[in-house]
């Protein structure tokens, strides 16, 4: 029989919250694929279905998929198994938990995840894979780019632009109308008060580059 159903990318921390945030809007995730199999906090009625190229033995016109990978820095990964997914031919589903706030005139991409807490404002656009984490702020006319992190509790003032496959750190602060470039890393905790260059990382306050990351990291 063809497996049918919601499956998770991911089995780590992030992805049990994400597995939560699913749950509370009615969707049932069937099993999970991961490099290697979940510790012993992830739901035991919640199969390991194997690792990532057991994508190739599934069925994209049966099968959805929810992507539970997370960002530490780099959003590489979370963007390559996405991008790897799609090519095979599979949809992913996006996700607005019951508690997050999010206006009428936001513009959201069907495949975005929005967590508990976080706020979108006016005229905000997300992304598609664009990760928008617990209680995040994202004010009016902020753009987020594709397979971006915004971070728990990260507040993006008014019109900032975050490019594609950036990552806002934990409780980073942007000003208003400041470009985060594409694969750009703001530490956690960090006030940017300025443009943050395509593939740099910057820290502290006000936010100053540390080293440079190359953009296929």
């Amino acid at each position: 029989m063809t497996m049918a159903g919601l499956v998770m990318l991911g089995c780590g921390g992030h992805a049990r919250v994400v597995l939560d945030a699913a749950a509370s809007v009615g969707s049932q995730v069937i099993g999970c694929i991961a490099p290697t199999g979940p510790d012993a906090a992830w739901p035991g009625d919640i199969p390991w279905l194997g690792g990532d190229d057991r994508l190739e033995d599934l069925d994209p016109a049966a099968i959805r998929l929810l992507n539970g990978l997370g960002s530490a820095g780099s959003t590489a990964r979370r963007r390559r198994v996405f991008d790897h997914a799609a090519s095979l031919g599979f949809r992913f589903e996006g996700l607005r938990h019951p508690a997050a706030w999010v206006s009428g005139k936001a513009d959201i991409d069907a495949t975005a995840l929005l967590m508990a807490g976080c706020i979108v404002q006016s005229h905000a656009t997300i992304a598609q894979n664009a990760l928008i984490n617990s209680g995040a702020l994202v004010e009016h006319d902020c753009e987020i780019g594709a397979h971006a992190h915004v971070a728990s509790r990260a507040a993006l003032a008014g019109g900032v632009r975050v490019g594609e496959g950036a990552h806002v750190g934990l409780n980073a602060s942007v000003r208003e109308g400041v470009r985060i470039g594409a694969n750009a890393v703001v530490g956690a905790g960090a006030v940017v008060i300025a443009d943050v260059e395509e593939g740099t990382t910057v820290v502290g306050s006000p936010a100053r580059s540390v080293r440079d990351r190359s953009v296929s990291e």
